[in-house]
């Protein structure tokens, strides 16, 4: 992947090659991890589906940050979305941080892979460090785990977690609102609202679908879900 030049906010000015003016910024991605007991018989699939898109006025551009392990047991990913005006006034951006892992538990013996990481960004992103915003003006946080049971004991735990951040540059000019339209133990689905003056200027959306199956004599336990959005 050719690496694009950073945000503005580290250097340079608007332009259509670092910044294409287009409708919609979008970046997706699609995990799967499976784990296998000891002579390869399958235990458990896990299944995370990610989603950040925004549509309207601004431009657009994306940074990706690939801070997988090399246990190939777990994908993580930071993601940052950033708003530009056309003039290369930054607007603000969105910082995502996005985890899918298994961990064993109980002297169980097997091995997980990652065995699917696909990803669909719009623009294409460039590649370098992401900063998670500490400090923002919207914030939502989902932990969700779920056991995998074999002879009355848990053996295998399937967590997915999405940390997003919306933080403004111009808290005076632009405001950001954020409402969850979607809540539930498998989908959390957020909107967002971006506001120039008052008036709406660009909306988006962010998902995460979690789910994950066992295979016999393995039993699926109970969805766990923390959500956070102080």
């Amino acid at each position: 992947m050719v690496p694009l030049a950073r945000p503005a906010r580290y250097r340079g000015q608007y332009n259509e090659r670092n910044y294409p003016r287009m409708p919609t910024t979008k970046d997706s991605r699609e995990i799967v991890i499976e784990t296998l007991a000891s002579g390869d018989t399958p235990a458990s699939t896990l299944s995370v589906r990610f989603l950040a898109e925004f549509v309207g006025e601004p431009g657009g551009a994306i940074v990706l940050q690939d801070t997988a392990q090399s246990d190939a047991s777990i994908d993580r990913t930071k993601h940052e979305l950033a708003l530009v005006e056309l003039d290369g006034t930054r607007i603000g951006d969105l910082t995502v941080k996005l985890v899918a892992r298994t961990s064993f538990k109980n002297d169980f013996v097997g091995t997980s892979r990652v065995t699917s990481a696909r990803a669909d960004i719009d623009p294409r992103p460039s590649e370098g460090d992401v900063f998670l915003n500490r400090e923002h003006e919207a914030h939502h946080l989902r932990v969700w785990k779920q056991r995998i049971k074999e002879g009355g004991k848990v053996r295998i735990v399937n967590v997915a977690r999405v940390d997003a951040a919306f933080k403004l540059d111009d808290t005076r000019a632009y405001a950001i609102n954020q409402t969850v339209t979607t809540q539930t133990d498998n989908l959390l689905a957020l909107r967002y609202e971006l506001l120039k003056g008052g008036r709406p200027y660009a909306t988006g959306t962010l998902e995460l679908n979690a789910s994950s199956a066992a295979t016999s004599p393995y039993m699926q336990g109970p969805i766990v879900v923390d959500d956070d959005d102080d």
